[in-house]
């Protein structure tokens, strides 16, 4: 580390300070439950849970569902989740979602694939 430090220096660099023990991380996971995850409700409310996808027919009858961890974003749970319901229903021409999936990846994705993508807007 002290090789490391004196290139630093010579360079203008401030030198990294390798004698602190990295940080603790605290987990919270369930004992009753490990799979949960910490699920956020507003700014200051957090409790053990688990979140939905689920995608729907032009009636609302569910087409597919997956549960995941409360702590798991839907942006980041959407991948599996819409192969799987476009394996089972290729049909699907329109998607209509909410803002937790307004991501540039997502919005690449459908649209790459052939599909109208539908997102509500605060002016609605």
């Amino acid at each position: 580390m002290d090789e490391i430090n004196e290139d630093r220096e010579e360079h203008g660099k401030k030198p990294f300070d390798g004698n602190k023990p990295p940080k603790e991380k605290i987990i919270n996971e369930s004992t009753t439950d490990p799979e949960s995850g910490v699920f956020h409700k507003g700014e200051h409310k957090e409790c053990l849970a688990y979140a939905s996808q689920t995608g729907c027919d032009k009636n609302g009858y569910v087409l597919d569902a997956v549960i995941v961890p409360g702590n798991v974003h839907d942006s980041i749970s959407f991948d599996p989740f819409y192969e799987r319901l476009i394996k089972h229903f290729p049909q699907v021409k329109n998607i209509v979602a909410d803002a937790a999936y307004k991501t540039p990846w997502i919005s690449k994705r459908i649209i790459d694939d052939g599909r109208i993508l539908y997102f509500h807007t605060k002016d609605q």
